[in-house]
């Protein structure tokens, strides 16, 4: 009798589990950086390795939300300034913190293989390994498509490929920047200049 209890729980808890739309997981990635281009120089992010995790829900008609964070730590970072700027050529270090909240679209091919698309906004906060200098937090948005592999029906993979933009407000127009104060004894980038960071991640997702 025990055992029958055991097991119909067991039954029972799995079923729940698995039909459950809340999922959770880690992954790992390589995020591609781009130069930003400001009147007194250029400021270069280097690529760099991430980590992150998420946490989903999935509907059963295709739509779904995520939280995510993104994390590349000790990447390079440097300045090279113009010759007429007054500034001095640095290189330092930084890590790099994305969080977001997407909403995606899934497309029913009837197999366990599903494409999707993504997009979001959230912030994005610079962390610069250098005395003295400001650390910059910016709202981003970020757009992206990935691959949905169901395992069985509490595991699945996920592959993505995300377009992530920091956004500097500044008069009345929006533009994709990132601000650094006070590096070498004063410099100030706040002008508007186009950041582009394209990040690759691939991890395992559980529902719970």
């Amino acid at each position: 009798m025990k055992h029958l209890l055991f097991t119909l729980f067991l039954s029972i808890s799995i079923i729940t589990f698995s039909q459950s739309p809340f999922y959770a997981g880690v992954k790992g990635g390589y995020m591609f950086n781009g130069k930003v281009q400001f009147v007194e120089g250029v400021v270069d992010l280097g690529n760099t390795p991430t980590y992150g995790i998420t946490l989903g829900f999935r509907s059963e008609s295709y739509y779904g939300f995520e939280f995510n964070y993104v994390g590349g730590i000790n990447g390079d970072l440097s300045f090279r300034g113009n010759i007429l700027s007054g500034y001095n050529d640095f290189e330092t270090s930084l890590n790099i913190h994305h969080f977001s909240l997407d909403y995606k679209n899934y497309f029913d091919n009837g197999s366990a293989v599903k494409p999707f698309v993504k997009i979001g906004s959230g912030a994005s906060f610079f962390d610069i390994l250098e005395d003295n200098v400001n650390d910059p937090l910016r709202f981003s948005i970020n757009i992206g498509a990935g691959i949905f592999v169901e395992l069985t029906d509490f595991l699945a993979l996920q592959f993505d490929f995300t377009y992530i933009a920091p956004l500097v407000y500044e008069g009345v127009g929006i533009h994709a920047g990132i601000g650094t104060g006070g590096v070498n004894g004063g410099l100030s980038l706040n002008a508007s200049a186009p950041l582009a960071e394209f990040n690759t991640a691939a991890g395992i997702l559980l529902r719970f």
